[in-house]
Order: C-alpha cells, then structure tokens, then sequence
C-alpha cells in the first residue's frame, strides 16, 4: 500500500492484536507478518494503469484528500494530475477540493450513479468557488476518457472524491480494457 499514512494504520492494526494476544488470543509474529504482507486495499491509492499513470483513491472528506496529496507528491513528486473528481451530497466538497487542487492540471466533475451524488453543474459550481474550473461530464465513463484524453507527458490521471466514484470507475475501466483491475500492491514500480 502507498503512502506514509498507511504505516500508522499498520501500526494501529499491530497494537490492536498486541492487545488481543494478551487477551488469550493465539496471534504469533508470523500470522501478523503474514497478514500485513498480504493486505490489499482495492481503491486506496490504487495504480490501474503505468502507461498512462491512472491513480485511484475513495478519499471523500478534507483529511483522507489531504493525506492522498501527500502520499502523490511523495511518490510522483512534481507530477500534476487530471482529477476526475466526484462526490456524495454529504461531504465537506470544498474542503476536499482546497487539497485536491493545487495539484490538479485539469478538473473534469461527474457523478456516481450512487443517489448521494452531487450533480457535476454543483460541483463545477464549488470548483469555481474554491479557485479552479472544471469540465462537466455525465457519467464516470466518459470522464475517464476525457481525462485520459488530456494527460499528457508526465501527467497522470486520478480518480478520487467518493468511493462510489472509485468503485464505478473500477468497474468501467475493467470493462474497458477486458480485464479486471490489477492486483497490484500499490507500488508505483511495478
């Protein structure tokens, strides 16, 4: 998994079995370094593609979109994105995209077919209140293919503001390309 934010949660995951194991629970150091080498976390920084660099992440309040700016300038560092960017009526937008922005190149708002979503004209509407414009696409389909559309040289392509965004755009692009989306581990290298 990527990002530095992930160290905590392994570490909170450790203390958690330390104190099961003290309860009478028969957790030994091997079943841990097995589990934690195994986690996947479909849609947490997730890598669907290298060539082009398409990034997915279900960040979808202002603290998770903080720690997944942080987390891509660490690992892409100097990158800008294409930030297809979508979310569920409930959420503090705004503050999500006050994160978001500063790294994005382009904006392309949709909606999840989720009856949470807020409506692209909102969120285009809060993109130019936050300091940004945005593109309207109808659908997280076509979004994806306009934003793979405009990335261009070292640019990538990120998916983010809601996990009903994340997950529909899973399932477009397995359905796009034939096949399921990677299991991959997060690692940018391969």
């Amino acid at each position: 998994l990527l990002g530095r934010h992930q160290l905590e949660n392994a570490a909170s995951a450790v203390a958690t079995l330390h104190v099961l194991r003290k309860r009478g629970f028969a957790i030994t150091p091997q079943a841990v370094h097995e589990g934690l080498s195994q986690v996947r976390w479909p849609g947490r920084l997730e890598i669907l593609s290298r060539d082009p660099l398409v990034v997915i992440d279900c960040a979808h309040n202002p603290y998770s979109a903080q720690v997944l700016t942080q987390a891509l300038s660490e690992w892409f560092p100097g990158r800008r994105w294409v930030l297809v960017f979508g979310a569920s009526s409930d959420k503090d937008i705004p503050g999500m995209l006050e994160a978001l922005l500063p790294l994005s190149e382009y904006v392309i708002v949709t909606r999840s077919e989720h009856p949470r979503s807020t409506g692209p004209v909102v969120l285009a509407d809060t993109v130019a209140r936050v300091g940004g414009g945005a593109e309207i696409a109808v659908n997280v389909r076509k979004a994806l293919h306009r934003g793979l559309d405009l990335v261009r040289g070292d640019n990538g392509l990120l998916v983010t503001g809601s996990i009903f965004l994340v997950a529909e755009a899973r399932e477009a692009w397995a359905l796009e390309n034939g096949t399921p989306p990677p299991d991959n581990d997060g690692d940018p290298d391969g």
